[in-house]
C-alpha cells in the first residue's frame, strides 16, 4: 500500500485497495497522475498502481502535465524531474500555488 500525508494534517493517510483515505475525508481511493517522459516507465508505474487499485493517468510531458492536473486535481502526482516543455520543479511550484497536492518525484 501507498502511504503518504496529506498537508496540514500530522496523521500518515494509509491508502488500501477499496478503501477510503482513513480520518481524512470520505473519497474513494484516489485518483494519480503519472507525468514522465519516458513512456515504458510511466507504464510500469501505472500498472503496479492500478493493481494496487489506484485510478491512474498520464502526461509525457511537463506543460501537458501541469494541464491535466489543473483541469482535474488528482489525489497524487507522480513527477518526473526532467520533462520536456516543462521541468519537474516549474510543475510541481505550480501545482502547489493551486492546491497542497502531494507529490512523488521520480529522479533517473
Amino acid at each position: 500500500a501507498l502511504r503518504f500525508a496529506k498537508m496540514g494534517t500530522v496523521r500518515p493517510v494509509r491508502l488500501v485497495r477499496g478503501s477510503y483515505h482513513a480520518g481524512v475525508d470520505a473519497s474513494p481511493v484516489g485518483r494519480i497522475l503519472v507525468i514522465d517522459d519516458d513512456v515504458a516507465l510511466a507504464e510500469v508505474v501505472g500498472r503496479y498502481l492500478e493493481l494496487d487499485g489506484f485510478e491512474v493517468s498520464f502526461a509525457h510531458d511537463g506543460k501537458a502535465g501541469l494541464e491535466s492536473a489543473l483541469a482535474d486535481l488528482p489525489d497524487l502526482v507522480v513527477l518526473d524531474l526532467m520533462l520536456p516543455k516543462l521541468d519537474g520543479i516549474e510543475v510541481c511550484r505550480r501545482l502547489r500555488d493551486v492546491a497542497p497536492i502531494p507529490v512523488v518525484m521520480l529522479t533517473a
